[in-house]
């Protein structure tokens, strides 16, 4: 998956919140921000749903992504 980050930026992804992507003086790097998207994007939920809520929906996303590649 490194590569095709590399290679082929997802800029949608990026967008989205989902990668992160900072430039540094060797190039672009990338690192996934699940955490933070689920935190963001279920905070207006909160306190409905909690804690363990948002733990259980970051694992299904990072489960259906990883069965993406």
């Amino acid at each position: 998956m490194d590569r095709v980050l590399r290679n082929n930026p997802s800029l949608r992804l990026i967008k989205m919140g989902l990668i992160e992507r900072k430039r540094r003086s060797d190039g672009y790097h990338y690192r996934a921000s699940l955490s933070a998207f689920v935190q963001k994007e279920f905070e207006k939920f909160m306190p409905d749903i909690g804690e363990r809520e948002i733990k259980l929906i970051e694992t299904i996303l990072r489960e259906s992504i990883a069965n993406l590649s």
